[in-house]
């Protein structure tokens, strides 16, 4: 799957993306473990994968993160 980045530039999917954007999210919060933070990375993995889209959207996937 490919990500279309908010600059238009394509790019491979990487789940990890989603783990750091969201570790640094809840930094500030710190009410996140990092079970919480891979829990919720995997669920948004798991969603990605089952649109079954060639490409998905920085926005969709945040959108599916909140």
């Amino acid at each position: 799957m490919k990500v279309v980045k908010r600059d238009g530039k394509v790019k491979e999917f990487d789940s990890q993306k989603i783990v750091e954007a969201i570790r640094a999210a809840s930094r500030d919060s710190g009410e996140m473990t990092a079970e919480d933070i891979n829990r919720i990375a995997e669920i948004v993995n798991n969603k990605c994968e089952r649109l079954n889209s060639e490409r998905i959207s920085v926005e969709r996937i945040q959108d599916l993160v909140e």
